[in-house]
């Protein structure tokens, strides 16, 4: 029986039978697959290992609120700048989230973790952004076509240009010209 004590303290559960039973539960799965095998309690001392590590990880993420440390929030701050003049410099390109960690020296997933946390939205919705806040300006001060513009901006799908534009701007793209920018409602 695992000792659930030091583990309740350290995930601030307030239900600790999760913690007491867990070897339990697991030790039964185990002999209904394999019945007295000869690796059964190292499997299961892997498997709440496992899950006991999991919890922990889970248990010391960031909570919502948290402040880095000034280190940290520069870091990533500059990290997210970088990230933004790619972002801006390649709009046209056909742009992705590996693209961009490959520009910073970041693992993909780590990118994502640090520009979400630092901006609020995720690095391929903040590309979105850039490409309609173009779109807007190419529509006002250009006569290409809309299909023109949203190639030009690195969107090859009119179908997908249209519904990202009216999402953003509450209008078409024709709708936004016409009406000189100003949008309503």
């Amino acid at each position: 029986m695992i000792n659930a004590q030091p583990y309740t303290a350290l995930l601030r559960l307030k239900d600790p039978w999760y913690i007491r039973h867990m070897d339990v539960d697991v030790t039964a799965e185990a002999e209904v697959r394999r019945p007295g095998g000869a690796d059964s309690r190292m499997l299961v001392a892997a498997l709440v290992t496992r899950i006991l590590v999991g919890l922990a990880r889970s248990a010391r993420a960031p909570r919502p609120g948290h402040v880095p440390s000034p280190l940290n929030a520069e870091s990533q701050a500059h990290l997210v700048a970088q990230g933004e003049a790619i972002l801006t410099r390649n709009l046209p390109h056909g742009l992705r989230r590996a693209d961009v960690a490959a520009a910073v020296n970041l693992s993909e997933p780590h990118l994502a973790r640090v520009f979400k946390a630092a901006t609020g939205i995720s690095i391929m919705d903040r590309l979105l952004a850039l490409r309609i806040e173009q779109a807007q300006v190419l529509l006002l001060e250009s006569t290409m076509s809309v299909t023109q513009i949203a190639h030009a901006i690195g969107i090859t799908s009119l179908s997908y240009f249209s519904k990202a534009f009216r999402d953003a701007a509450g209008m078409t793209a024709s709708d936004y010209r016409k009406a000189g920018g100003r949008t309503f409602g």
